[in-house]
């Protein structure tokens, strides 16, 4: 939801789109406890970059519209993981390990 525009730059498919202008890259993923966002660009595009990405933790527009495709994303991910022994694993012990540890 951070990354579908922000105050500055509504445009849903703004970053992506200066991404994709200056060959960068961008990416995230949640762990049990933290999310992971992080973004690549040419060095000379880094100002920019960092000015526009910024914006998505400060002004995000959490558009109502974009909640049921990211719902059905989060959904997907799961449903595709749901089946990986790694990932069960990992939900056993967060769900068995004493607290604090």
């Amino acid at each position: 939801m951070l990354f579908m525009g922000t105050s500055s730059h509504p445009d849903e498919n703004s970053f992506d789109a200066f991404l994709s202008s200056c060959g960068g890259s961008t990416n995230a993923f949640t762990e049990m406890e933290r999310t992971v966002y992080h973004f690549e660009v040419p060095r000379p595009k880094f100002a920019a970059g960092m000015a526009m990405w910024s914006r998505f933790f400060v002004e995000p527009l959490l558009k109502a519209e974009a909640s049921g495709r990211e719902l059905a994303a989060i959904q997907s991910e799961f449903d595709l993981s749901a089946q990986d022994d790694g990932e069960r694993a990992q939900q056993l012990l967060s769900h068995t390990c004493a607290a604090g540890a």
